[in-house]
C-alpha cells in the first residue's frame, strides 16, 4: 500500500481552463459529465471550483473511467485538488492528486505553476512531478512473470494564450517529461498494450511529451472551439494524434452545456472516436 498521494495535475490543466478572478463574493462553479468512445470506453467526471476572493480560488475534480480490454476491463479513478493565488497579474497555482488502476498503475502527480495574466496575453510555466508504481507481466515463451517498477518523472510545462478584443482566443501548450528509470522496456505492460482503441488515452499515462493547440471563438451566446494535439508515449515512443471540435452553450439560467466530438489515432493504427458532454452550473454566495 502506498503512502497518501502527494500530487496531481490540477483541474485547470486537465480541462484546459484557467481560474478567473473573483469578486468580493464567493463564485461557485459546479460541473459533471460523461465521455465515451466507439468501443465501449466510458468516463464519468465531477468538478467544483470556488473563487473566495479576487486573489484566491480552489478547485477539485473526481473521475472514474472504464476501458474494455482483454482479458479484463481496465478501471481507473482519480482526484485532483488545486489552489490558485494571484498577486495582481502574477500568480501561483499548486496542485495535488492521484490517478490509476489499483492492479496495474498508480501515479501521484503534482505541479507548481507560475503565471502572468495581462489584458490579452496569458503565460504560464509549470514544474511537474510524477511518482509512479507499475505492476506488469513480462511475457516470455509460455510463461508470464509479474514484475514491479517504481519511477519518478519530472517535467516542464509551458502554456500561452492570446485573446483578441472580439473574444477569439488561441492557446498553445506543451509538456516534456524525464524518467529516472528505463520505461521503454515496458512495451509488454498489459495496461499499455491494451490501449486500442478504448484505452488509447491510458497510453498517455506514461507520456514522454505532449503538444496541443486550439482556437475558440464566440458565435452569439455560444463558444466554438477546435483543438489538435500530439502525445508521445515514453514506453514505445508511439505518437497519438487527436482532433476535436466542441461547443459551449447556455441551456438555462446559470447553466452551460459543453459538448465535444473528437478522433484519436496512434502511429500503430489504433484509433478511437469519442464524444463528451459536461454540464456546468454557476452561482455565488
Amino acid at each position: 500500500m502506498k503512502p497518501a498521494p502527494k500530487c496531481a495535475l490540477s483541474l485547470a490543466v486537465l480541462l484546459g481552463m484557467s481560474v478567473q478572478p473573483a469578486t468580493a463574493e464567493t463564485l461557485i462553479l459546479l460541473g459533471g459529465g460523461v465521455a465515451g468512445d466507439d468501443e465501449g470506453g466510458i468516463a464519468w467526471s465531477a468538478l467544483a471550483d470556488l473563487a473566495f476572493t479576487e486573489q484566491t480560488s480552489v478547485s477539485l475534480s473526481l473521475a472514474s473511467t472504464r476501458a474494455e480490454g482483454v482479458p479484463e476491463d481496465i478501471r481507473t479513478r482519480s482526484w485532483d485538488l488545486a489552489l490558485d493565488h494571484n498577486f495582481g497579474p502574477v500568480g501561483l497555482e499548486l496542485s495535488a492528486g492521484q490517478w490509476g488502476d489499483p492492479e496495474h498503475f498508480d501515479s501521484d502527480d503534482g505541479s507548481l505553476a507560475l503565471y502572468h495574466r495581462g489584458d490579452n496575453w496569458y503565460f504560464a510555466a509549470s514544474y511537474l512531478v510524477r511518482d509512479i508504481d507499475l505492476t506488469f507481466r513480462a511475457l516470455l515463451p509460455q510463461i508470464a512473470i509479474e514484475r514491479k517498477l517504481q519511477t519518478t518523472a519530472t517535467g516542464l510545462g509551458l502554456r500561452a494564450r492570446y485573446t483578441s478584443e472580439n473574444g477569439v482566443s488561441v492557446t498553445v501548450r506543451g509538456r516534456q517529461y524525464d524518467y529516472d528509470a528505463d520505461v521503454t522496456r515496458l512495451d509488454q505492460l498489459e495496461l499499455l498494450r491494451r490501449r486500442a482503441p478504448t484505452a488509447i488515452t491510458l497510453a498517455g499515462a506514461l507520456l514522454d511529451s505532449s503538444l496541443s493547440a486550439g482556437i475558440e471563438w464566440p458565435v452569439g451566446e455560444r463558444l466554438l472551439n477546435v483543438m489538435v494535439a500530439r502525445d508521445a508515449t515514453a514506453t514505445d515512443e508511439t505518437d497519438i494524434n487527436s482532433l476535436s471540435v466542441g461547443m459551449l452553450s447556455p441551456v438555462g439560467r446559470n447553466f452551460d452545456l459543453d459538448v465535444s466530438l473528437g478522433y484519436s489515432r496512434a502511429a500503430n493504427g489504433d484509433s478511437a472516436v469519442f464524444l463528451s458532454a459536461l454540464l456546468f452550473y454557476y452561482t455565488s454566495l
